[in-house]
C-alpha cells in the first residue's frame, strides 16, 4: 500500500507531500494539483512497472518541470508497505532544458527490514 508520496518540481507540485490512508480523497479547486498528483503516479508507474526509460517523451518530459522554478531536477519519492515490510523509493530526474533530454540522476530503494 502506498503510504506517502513526495514530489518536487513537477508541474505545480513543489516540495509537495501527501500522506495516504486506506481511503484518501483528493479535493480542491481547479488548478490546485489533483490531476498532477495522479499524473506523476501514472508516469512513475510507466518507469517502474512497464520499464519505460525516463528519457522517453511520454515519461518525464521537460514540459513537466515547474514553470516558475529554474531547477532542472525533479524528485519523486514513495513510501510503500508490502507484506508488512516498509520500503522507500526515490527517483531524481535531471533535465537539460535546452535539448529536452532527461536522465536518471539518482534512484534508490531502501527497506527498514
Amino acid at each position: 500500500m502506498l503510504k506517502r508520496l513526495y514530489v518536487d518540481n513537477y508541474k505545480c507540485l513543489v516540495n509537495f507531500e501527501l500522506r495516504l490512508r486506506d481511503v484518501t480523497l483528493l479535493l480542491g479547486a481547479n488548478g490546485s494539483g489533483k490531476s498532477s498528483v495522479l499524473d506523476v503516479v501514472h508516469r512513475l508507474r510507466q518507469v517502474l512497472v512497464l520499464g519505460t526509460a525516463v528519457g522517453e517523451p511520454e515519461t518525464f518530459p521537460a514540459s513537466t518541470l515547474t514553470r516558475w522554478d529554474q531547477r532542472g531536477v525533479q524528485t519523486v519519492a514513495l513510501d510503500v508497505e508490502l507484506g508488512g515490510e516498509a520500503f522507500q523509493y526515490q527517483l531524481e530526474v535531471e533535465h537539460e532544458r535546452e535539448t529536452g533530454k532527461a536522465r536518471v540522476r539518482l534512484e534508490s530503494l531502501q527497506t527498514e527490514g
